[in-house]
């Protein structure tokens, strides 16, 4: 593996850090800090995105936050593969978050890669702390990759064509030393500069998505769990009954009784499909509620608060920026 290298601390403004993100989807936007203007540094390092004439495309950071940054983008339909070589981001796309990163942010712990698939566009928020050191490489495939899998690939043409019709399937996959050999090179490519340089990161960024995809491989010791449709509707519609405005569910007993399934099965097919804990999930859907009141009905924080269910105005304020990077008071229309 190749050592890593020391950060270059090229100064990167709002306005050219959304210039530059603009490759990696669409409508990218700074959310917070809100008032940052578009000259003053946003990011110190290098961020590139590259879309190759093959349809792939590259993302890569070797950053350090100037300030707690919380960005959003809509993401473009494919199977995106994240790598973080260091440092950790929580990132929300859809109705679902995750957590990107080393292992509980462990500088030493295992590195892990995931996979996760947008079959429709939808929105991604990134937020960030201030100061944190970002090394990333994400390779992005498009939807019709997976559809044009032909027979007589060692991968599971079933699992993997079911994950990419799936919108927001994802996947833990293990990094080799090779891979991570790769996503270094990535960072830091030769100076060869025009079709050279792109020849050289995108031939190792489809070696990277090569590997991850091995997970379909049937013989392969890393597993993709699966949620068999009727299970999935299932799922869904309780989430949805969650997410309603002002429902409240009495227990995790009648939410399991009404989806026809145990306590056990609806906690497990929950966390599978949107990466989280029954009750997180009610959560978020109440502190997205108070956003919506806070920005769209001009209530007041404490009435936000209670609405989501705290008693604590101080405790609604750090969940609150905990979920959207901003606190309550910046949200009030």
């Amino acid at each position: 593996m190749l050592p890593a290298r020391p950060l270059n601390e090229r100064e990167i403004s709002r306005a050219k850090l959304t210039a530059l993100a603009d490759g990696a989807g669409s409508n990218f936007r700074i959310l917070a800090p809100e008032e940052l203007p578009p000259e003053d540094v946003a990011v110190r390092g290098d961020f590139r995105v590259v879309r190759f004439r093959s349809g792939l495309i590259m993302h890569c950071s070797d950053t350090r936050e100037v300030f707690d940054l919380t960005t959003q983008v809509l993401q473009e339909p494919g199977l995106s593969c994240f790598l973080f070589l260091t440092g950790t981001v929580d990132m929300r796309l859809g109705d679902r978050t995750f957590a990107l990163g080393r292992e509980a942010g462990s500088r030493d712990g295992p590195l892990h890669g995931k996979l996760i698939n947008c079959a429709e566009p939808d929105l991604l928020t990134r937020i960030s702390k201030k100061s944190r050191h970002i090394r990333k490489v994400v390779v992005t495939l498009p939807s019709d990759w997976m559809e044009e899998e032909e027979a007589g690939s060692n991968l599971d043409r079933a699992a993997l064509r079911a994950f990419g019709r799936t919108h927001l399937a994802s996947a833990d996959w293990q990094p080799s030393p090779r891979i991570v050999s790769l996503a270094e090179q990535i960072l830091h490519p030769p100076a060869h500069g025009g079709v050279l340089q792109n020849l050289y990161v995108e031939s190792r960024s489809i070696e990277i998505v090569a590997e991850a995809l091995r997970i379909f491989s049937p013989d392969s010791r890393q597993s993709v769990e699966t949620i068999r449709t009727r299970d999935h509707e299932r799922i869904r519609a309780i989430a949805a009954l969650l997410g309603s405005r002002g429902y409240v569910p009495s227990s995790i007993e009648d939410l399991a009784r009404d989806a026809g399934m145990s306590v056990s099965s609806l906690q497990r097919h929950f966390r599978s499909a949107y990466g989280m804990t029954v009750f997180e999930f009610v959560r978020n859907a109440r502190l997205d509620e108070a956003r919506h009141s806070l920005e769209h009905e001009g209530v007041s924080i404490a009435e936000a608060a209670y609405r989501a269910g705290y008693s604590n105005p101080a405790n609604f304020a750090t969940a609150f920026k905990r979920r959207f990077g901003v606190s309550p008071k910046n949200m009030r229309s």
